[in-house]
């Protein structure tokens, strides 16, 4: 193990040593579980590649749901420093709100997990190497942060379907992308039921029954769906989709229509784009927070944006830039 890789209990940094660093630090967080193992198998080449083009990153490994927050509580993070995650989008959540308040600070993503949807609006090439290649050259660029009652999101939330899509996406073995998603699809749609969401702040405000509901910042989610795909992730602006009870024959028909963007036509689709709403759901409720499941209490909750508060890395500005421009960024 490099003396910048650690794992374990020499996981806790030297604070004195952290306070010394010189703004440019490269932190690397990998989530070894991320993409069934497949960061962890990738990491032998990531590192050398790392050790040519920036032998001083630090390399941390993670060992469980909250350890990547609870390590970089432990860090004196200067503006400047980047954040490098190596997973998929439940990595990147963790990351991306734990450094929410850390001024400057800024957050790259290597898309080894399961859905990646965070690192697909980033324009980050699926190719590992290729990812740190853009993503140590890239500029940053701002990003909302949405926040439903206690639970931040980077990307989107969802109820109902889109809950219940991602609920059986970590049940389906070594799957993927969209193959993983699709048969989620699938299955909730056997299984689904719709549900009584109040909702305050819409056009059709008031108690609706619901196939699903979906609100963003990001502009996709479930390895592509585009339910939320007008949302621009730095305009200050919550992009709610609201899906009317359907009848499960109807499913199958919108779904395809969702995958596209194209579904905000149907008349069962409510889309609009707001600051900010009130939501009430009448017992514990599932929900996906950036493709995690969480429980969100009975109860009435505000959706609010805390407009450009974090700062993600772009690759599409690199290459929009191209190898001849000097403008670009990085560190």
């Amino acid at each position: 193990m490099s003396p910048h890789q650690r794992s374990g209990s020499d996981l806790a940094p030297d604070p004195r040593g952290a306070a010394a660093e010189d703004t440019g630090r490269l932190i690397v967080v990998v989530n070894p579980a991320a993409g069934k193992g497949r960061a962890l198998r990738e990491l032998p080449r990531l590192r050398e590649r790392l050790g040519r083009l920036r032998p001083e990153a630090e390399i941390f490994l993670t060992q469980g749901p909250g350890f990547a927050a609870r390590l970089l509580e432990g860090l004196a993070l200067r503006p400047g420093t980047r954040v490098v995650v190596v997973g998929g989008d439940g990595s990147v959540h963790e990351v991306g709100t734990a450094l929410f308040g850390h001024e400057g600070v800024e957050v790259g993503v290597i898309p080894l997990g399961s859905g990646n949807d965070i690192a697909t609006q980033l324009g980050v090439p699926r190719d590992p190497l290729a990812a740190l290649d853009a993503v140590l050259c890239s500029p940053a660029r701002p990003w909302d942060l949405g926040v439903l009652g206690p639970h931040p999101f980077l990307n989107t939330v969802g109820f109902g379907l889109s809950a219940d899509t991602c609920y059986w996406s970590h049940r389906t073995g070594p799957l993927t992308g969209l193959a993983r998603y699709g048969l989620a699809v699938a299955r909730a749609w056997w299984t689904h039921r719709p549900l009584r969401i109040g909702l305050d702040g819409l056009r059709r405000s008031g108690d609706r029954i619901l196939t699903l509901l979906e609100i963003g910042v990001g502009d996709r989610s479930g390895g592509g769906f585009r339910l939320t795909g007008r949302a621009d992730p730095a305009d200050g602006l919550l992009d709610v989709c609201a899906v009317e009870a359907l009848a499960r024959w109807q499913i199958p028909w919108l779904a395809p229509r969702a995958l596209r963007g194209t579904h905000t036509d149907h008349p069962s689709v409510v889309y609009e784009q707001l600051p900010g709403l009130r939501l009430r759901v009448d017992s514990d409720t599932p929900i996906h927070v950036d493709g995690e499941m969480r429980e969100l209490p009975a109860g009435e909750h505000s959706v609010r944006v805390r407009s450009k508060v974090l700062r993600l890395v772009d690759c599409r500005v690199a290459e929009a830039a191209g190898p001849d421009d000097e403008t670009g960024g990085g560190v």
